[in-house]
């Protein structure tokens, strides 16, 4: 079968090999790091999610929400509200409306609650990093740390805003500064696995493939689950020439996260570059079928069928 896949250039010129370090998620109910991974799950529709959104700084899935937890925050939304008609200076209840909203997609409305709680508690510094993080998601990156920095001012050690903060950083191509945002993070907390694999990002940026293999190595050697992790060093090392130990991790990658498209697109296209095309079109198969409906994997759907125009969904591994 011919199709463009054989078009190497073609393929390299699509390619989204850019590392990930923060996939800008809203964070769990109490607040928490941009692109970090799930410690938590939706609460569920009761009075005790007011009560946890006050106190926690647990870190949600950066996976759109299933529909069954959008359900629950269908729920959670229409059970604050009613209770917010009663009394509407219950900070904890709206703080777990604005969170619900921010979950399921709703930006807009998440804001304008977050600001609300604000003129009521000017210094609620979880409002403060989830706000920054949804401006972050805006492209308004000075009124992001602004916020940010109204959480460290009053926690200098928090390094959940601070990586937030660094995030923001990278996102307005101030690579300095934040470089220095998490070697701050690591200098608090030198397990920080988001702060490993956000550092490698920005050496990576730069053209310093050693340190950033370095740092995503250092995160793999704390969690050796951290499919990211596992993404960025393939492309570091694809990008330096090591290419049979690049293909090896992408496969690790893939295992950890098969439903992930992005990933597979990934693998697929270093599989082309390095001349495995049958196997790189086999990726793109099996990615055809994967069980999402973002919007990031319709356009990645729509690349694989522009390579694949002819080819019949494969659903194996």
């Amino acid at each position: 079968m011919t199709h463009r896949l054989h078009n190497r250039r073609y393929l390299s010129a699509m390619l989204l090999l850019v590392p990930v370090y923060g996939m800008l998620v809203g964070t769990a109910l109490g607040g928490g790091s941009i692109g970090a991974r799930s410690e938590g799950k939706v609460p569920t529709p009761s009075a005790s999610s007011s009560q946890e959104a006050e106190r926690s700084w647990s870190l949600p899935s950066a996976t759109p929400p299933s529909p069954e937890d959008q359900q629950a925050l269908h729920r959670i939304i229409e059970d604050a509200r009613q209770r917010l008609k009663a009394a509407p200076d219950d900070v904890p209840i709206r703080f777990a409306l604005a969170y619900a909203l921010q979950q399921s997609g709703q930006p807009t409305e998440a804001i304008r609650e977050y600001y609300s709680i604000l003129t009521r508690q000017p210094t609620h510094l979880r409002t403060h990093n989830n706000l920054g993080i949804l401006l972050a998601q805006e492209g308004s990156h000075y009124d992001a740390v602004m916020h940010f920095s109204q959480v460290l001012a009053k926690e200098p050690r928090n390094t959940a805003a601070r990586l937030n903060a660094g995030l923001t950083f990278k996102k307005s191509k101030d690579l300095d500064e934040a470089i220095r945002q998490f070697e701050k993070v690591l200098e608090l907390d030198p397990t920080h696995v988001g702060a490993y694999v956000s550092l490698g990002t920005v050496y990576y940026d730069q053209g310093k493939l050693d340190r950033a293999i370095q740092q995503y190595r250092t995160a793999l050697s704390l969690d050796a689950r951290h499919a990211v992790a596992y993404r960025n060093l393939a492309m570091a090392l694809l990008k330096k020439g090591a290419a049979d130990e690049a293909i090896a991790i992408y496969r690790t990658a893939v295992d950890l996260l098969p439903n992930d498209p992005l990933m597979r697109f990934d693998y697929a296209t270093a599989l082309d570059i390095m001349g495995d095309r049958d196997e790189a079109a086999r990726q793109l198969r099996v990615l055809l079928h994967l069980p999402s409906d973002t919007r990031s994997y319709a356009q990645l759907r729509e690349r694989a069928e522009a390579e694949l125009p002819d080819a019949a969904p494969d659903r194996t591994r």
